[in-house]
């Protein structure tokens, strides 16, 4: 019977893990393995997504970009407790760039030109960031603030520069974020940056105590040892 886990490589180096917008001040890598009844295509299944957005939202202000088609989410319904703004490319340039990084055939469907990006504390809506294949095709972005900041402000350059560009802890900063979680490989690794020690602390505390308590061993690993963990080839 394949083990559930939860596995954190704290230096990775190899290319392969698809998160090179974060390699340059590194990250922390983490990565998990389910059970073969759990097992999905890729990405996050329910059980994994209800941990990381009671996590997340035990430490942190949670926020994610959603889709502004209500076909391709799925519904919530915000609150008082919520932060909504609208994004928006503001030139040809973003538009073009919109256009430019869609296939033909996402060329006959209504593109992306305008996006919500949710801040909130509440572990329902956080865990709508993983339905849909957002997750998956790497398409996505969690942005950790601190629990008592407000709400991040920015535009549409400035967030889609997080997801194409190096990030750097002082850019995060500037924009009032404390962490950035992003997809890696298919999505079934993520990538973690903090702006301090401290607050990566608590993150994967967080995590590790929402999922040893629904049944995942958690552990620490170099990154040869963090392969073969997700490849179930451990001895």
């Amino acid at each position: 019977m394949t083990r559930r886990g939860f596995f954190v490589c704290e230096n990775p180096r190899k290319p392969g893990w698809e998160l090179e917008p974060l390699a340059p001040e590194g990250f922390r890598l983490l990565g998990w393995r389910q059970s073969r009844e759990d097992e999905i295509d890729a990405g996050v299944g329910d059980e994994l997504a209800s941990i990381f957005a009671r996590a997340l939202t035990r430490v942190a202000l949670v926020t994610f970009p959603r889709s502004t088609d209500p076909q391709a989410e799925t519904p919530v319904s915000f609150t008082s407790e919520d932060r909504i703004q609208i994004l928006r490319p503001t030139g040809w340039r973003e538009r073009l760039r919109v256009i430019a990084s869609h296939s033909p055939v996402a060329l006959s469907e209504r593109l992306p030109f305008r996006l919500l990006l949710v801040s909130t504390r509440r572990s329902d809506v956080v865990k709508t960031l993983f339905d849909g294949a957002a997750w998956s095709m790497q398409a996505q972005a969690i942005l950790l603030g601190t629990p008592d900041a407000p709400a991040p402000t920015m535009d549409w350059r400035a967030y889609m520069s997080l997801q194409e560009h190096p990030v750097s802890r002082d850019a995060l900063a500037s924009l009032g974020l404390a962490a950035i979680v992003l997809p890696g490989v298919d999505g079934d690794v993520a990538g973690l940056t903090a702006t301090t020690a401290e607050f990566e602390r608590q993150v994967l505390s967080s995590i590790e105590h929402e999922a040893v308590r629904s049944g995942f061993e958690w552990r620490v690993l170099p990154e040869d040892s963090f392969a073969d963990a997700m490849a179930n080839r451990e001895q």
